[in-house]
């Protein structure tokens, strides 16, 4: 992606945390789009670097959903929040570990505040 078009994509899922997500996750979630496009552990801010660190390994196919609750136990919420925030629509994983970690109905709420 080149800067407009990186830009582009955090002001759309700033868009998305600012209608989905609650008031105390809300600017969590803010800085964490800000920088989400930012890899190096060294470069983030240390308040967002399990959700940015964490995005994305919801996806995989294999996903053991004891052993990744338990590892992003600390900052689940607003990693699933974000993970939905980020792709405008729930997948099957996502509301897998949501259930999983007894998060279904926080879950539903924020995707309900998407459409």
């Amino acid at each position: 992606m080149d800067d407009d078009e990186t830009r582009r994509h955090i002001e759309q899922v700033s868009a998305r945390i600012r209608a989905a997500a609650p008031p105390d996750l809300r600017e969590h979630l803010l800085r964490a789009a800000a920088v989400h496009e930012e890899r190096d552990p060294a470069r983030l801010p240390a308040d967002v670097a399990p959700v940015v660190l964490g995005f994305g390994e919801v996806w995989q196919t294999d996903l053991d959903l004891d052993a990744y609750v338990d590892r992003h136990e600390g900052h689940l919420q607003p990693l699933l929040l974000f993970e939905l925030a980020h792709e405008g629509t729930a997948t099957a994983a996502m509301r897998a570990v949501a259930s999983h970690a007894g998060l279904a109905d926080d879950f539903a709420r924020w995707e309900r505040a998407l459409v």
